[in-house]
């Protein structure tokens, strides 16, 4: 039980982390097509 929670811990902070990296690399990406 506690090893199939750390692994729902670990996909959730993946997702969160992916999130966030796509997040900034498109802001990225707006501020370079405005330049």
């Amino acid at each position: 039980m506690s090893n199939q929670k750390k692994e729902v811990e670990k996909k959730v902070v993946e997702t969160m982390s992916a999130t966030i990296f796509h997040s900034y690399h498109y802001s990225k990406l707006l501020v370079t097509l405005n330049i």
